[in-house]
């Protein structure tokens, strides 16, 4: 392993307290760009995002400020944590990039697709529900921004902002810091349930079993490439492959409107990864 830089310690101190204080800090700045966001719009506001009314400037600017509050809280917190306790992000959390990342990328992505898939359809005969059924899913936002300029907001969020953001965040902090203080396994086990977690958008268990299977086989896929690669690449071009082929597979079958064919049965792929704020509506 390299030499850290001047000045920087030679084993980092960074650990578990800092994912509890990350989270904090990523709750706190959307709280904050909820509150700046309602002042802007209006109490009206959550009305209208609630009945899936984007098109009105209010929405979209408390769509705007929320998500991008999210994931800029999320990509700056292990940077703060790794120069302020480490070595830096490349050394400690593996953000670097190599050239086979693409291929690796671009494989692992695919595969994720039908693992996705797989245990969606699984799950869903399990809980009695259809496959790629709405209550299963986090899409819906994507389907109610289609035709609208909110829908660049989201593609940004969903296909650059979450895989970047995230990465850095579950499996660079993440499962680091488990791994450093109970080993490797548990650090991606640890690091697939926190990712996990916050893709809850609704109450129903059913639908919740089946969001967080796919959700979790997701993270377990990305977790395992990092550790196997020992950087980041790759696992972030997997993540903005699985998310595009979402974003895709739900305009499809928002478009045909058809349930059950072709086209609907990717519905369970559609997983926005940055799914935090929509708790929020």
């Amino acid at each position: 392993m390299p030499p850290p830089p001047n000045g920087a310690p030679a084993d980092p101190l960074w650990g578990i307290p800092d994912i509890v204080l990350g989270i904090v800090f990523i709750v706190a700045a959307v709280i904050l760009a909820t509150g700046l966001g309602l002042a802007i719009g209006g109490l009206d506001t959550l009305d209208d995002l609630a009945n899936g009314d984007l098109s009105g400037t209010d929405a979209i600017v408390f769509l705007a400020l929320t998500t991008f509050a999210q994931s800029g809280a999320m990509g700056v917190w292990p940077v703060i944590v790794a120069r302020w306790k480490g070595r830096g992000v490349k050394l400690d959390f593996g953000w670097q990039f190599q050239p086979i990342d693409i291929a690796y990328g671009l494989g692992v992505g695919v595969l994720m697709l039908f693992l996705a898939a797989s245990v969606s359809y699984a799950v869903s005969s399990l809980v009695g529900l259809d496959p790629g059924a709405e209550e299963s899913t986090n899409t819906q936002i994507i389907s109610d921004a289609a035709d609208g300029p909110a829908f660049v907001i989201i593609l940004i969020a969903a296909v650059l902002l979450a895989p970047i953001v995230e990465e850095l965040f579950f499996r660079g902090l993440c499962l680091r810091a488990i791994e450093k203080r109970f080993g490797t396994l548990a650090g991606v086990l640890g690091s697939t349930f926190l990712f996990t977690l916050p893709h809850f958008t609704n109450p129903s268990l059913a639908g919740t079993s089946v969001l967080f299977a796919a959700i979790g086989t997701v993270g377990l896929v990305l977790a395992v490439l990092t550790v196997k690669t020992g950087r980041l690449g790759a696992a972030i071009i997997a993540h903005a492959v699985f998310n595009a082929v979402g974003v895709v597979a739900t305009l499809n079958a928002s478009a045909t409107g058809a349930a059950g064919n072709s086209a609907s049965s990717l519905a369970i792929l559609e997983l926005l990864a940055g799914a935090l704020n929509s708790q929020l509506w």
